[in-house]
């Protein structure tokens, strides 16, 4: 079961046949950079570049509280990434 965007993101590699090395090259990015945004909190500008060459999508929702009321600004908004790949089973 994936549980990180990580995951996500080095499953479809291999799904695709394509060394770490060449997906952070196509992605603008070194190996090491690469690899620091799969363990990391990566910034959105990276996640984006690195789904565009595996050809996965980010989506980013609100989610709907129970009750039907969106909490106070200060309590912060709380939402869910997603990565699928297009035409992924």
């Amino acid at each position: 079961m994936i549980t990180t965007i990580g995951q996500a993101i080095e499953e479809r590699r291999r799904i695709l046949a394509l060394t770490q090395a060449r997906v952070a090259e196509l992605a603008g990015l070194s190996r090491r950079g690469y690899q620091a945004m799969l363990r990391g909190n990566p910034q959105l500008e990276t996640l984006t570049a690195v789904c565009q060459v595996l050809g996965l999508e980010i989506e980013v929702r609100v989610r709907q509280p129970q009750g039907g009321r969106l909490p106070q600004p200060s309590a912060g908004l709380q939402g869910k990434v997603t990565a699928e790949a297009d035409g992924a089973e």
